[in-house]
């Protein structure tokens, strides 16, 4: 006679354990929760020992399946919501780092390269100083960058990060255009 073989544990799946379906709303998992909370409730099962278990499972999915729709809009909104990189200028191609946190294959993150470059309507300058008069001189702010020099470059996009491991990715044609020449957005990942 052989020994029946013990059946190995259950993972804890909490749809399972509230009877609801994978894309159950808030409303639905509460009323689910409720009826499972009555039905295995201690207090109403008084001989049943393992009742107190059904209860803590049914309230340990409740809380768990809570908790995902909770997080879910907050992780949407930093999907949207554009990481802002802050770039260096190299020639006519914009250098920056993202973070190794966003290394999540094949996920799509939103963009916002910022950098500055030289004013092309003073040459940095900031201005220009213009005569008045024989030995006179007056120094005319630059309206394109109010006299500082340099105008801020922004460029919005969207990229997918490689399944493969990389150290840096290579966007062509997304960094600054200066005459004919179109420059390269390069993102190292640290």
């Amino acid at each position: 006679m052989s020994r029946p073989r013990p059946t190995p544990p259950r993972a804890f799946d909490p749809h399972r354990i509230l009877g609801v379906r994978d894309d159950a709303t808030p409303d639905e998992i509460r009323r689910a929760f409720r009826a499972a909370a009555l039905r295995h409730h201690p207090d109403r099962n008084p001989g049943d020992p393992s009742a107190a278990r059904r209860f803590r499972d049914a309230r340990a999915a409740y809380e768990a399946l809570m908790r995902t729709h909770e997080r879910a809009p907050r992780e949407r909104v930093r999907v949207d919501r554009p990481l802002r990189v802050r770039c260096v200028l190299v020639g006519v191609d914009l250098v920056g780092v993202i973070p190794e946190a966003l290394r999540e294959p094949g996920r799509w993150i939103a963009l916002e390269l910022l950098a500055a470059r030289t004013c092309p309507a003073c040459l940095g300058e900031g201005g220009e100083h213009v005569a008045r008069g024989f030995f006179r001189s007056e120094h005319v702010e630059c309206g394109a960058c109010d006299g500082v020099g340099l105008v801020r470059v922004e460029r919005k996009l969207r990229v997918r990060v490689p399944v493969v491991p990389a150290k840096a990715l290579r966007l062509r044609g997304r960094g600054v255009a200066i005459g004919a020449q179109r420059g390269d957005a390069i993102l190292e990942i640290a």
